[in-house]
């Protein structure tokens, strides 16, 4: 986890229910299994390629993983296996400026189905003042503003 930035989890619409019966968890090493979402539908990793017109397409550190964005701030990563989706997420760094990338991607998986959730694994709407919401709630985002509260306090 870092210090400037909060991950989601990107899930297929169709594995989500209609009301408050999602009951995502945590695998008993306490990672987050979405792979189990991704096969019913199946998508090919093309199905992201306008989010190349969003962040960039960055070079990836392994075969299976396409990267959008920079690692370092903003990105969006999708895993692929047999080419096929297997998990994607993306990470908002809430020190750059990121409300237009913001608003692009939740356009995008707006218009193609996609649902997010939050580190929490709660599902998170799709619009601007709810993944706000999340970024300000976060513990890294609380610490972040401390410091600088902090830093500015001392001078």
């Amino acid at each position: 986890m870092s210090l400037t930035q909060v991950d989601f989890f990107i899930l297929p619409g169709s594995c989500l229910v209609s009301d408050d019966r999602n009951n995502f968890k945590l695998d008993e090493e306490g990672l987050f299994e979405d792979d189990i979402f991704w096969r019913d539908s199946k998508p090919s990793p093309e199905v992201f390629l306008p989010v190349e017109d969003i962040l960039g397409r960055s070079p990836s550190w392994h075969n299976d993983l396409i990267m959008y964005g920079s690692q370092e701030s903003n990105r969006l990563q999708v895993w692929v296996e047999e080419n096929l989706v297997v998990s994607a997420s993306f990470r908002i760094d809430f020190t750059a400026k990121y409300e237009d990338i913001l608003c692009s991607l939740l356009e995008f998986f707006i218009l193609n189905g996609l649902k997010i959730l939050d580190g929490e694994l709660n599902v998170v709407a799709l619009n601007v003042e709810a993944v706000n919401g999340v970024i300000v709630n976060t513990t890294q985002y609380r610490f972040y503003r401390n410091i600088v509260s902090e830093d500015l306090g001392n001078k």
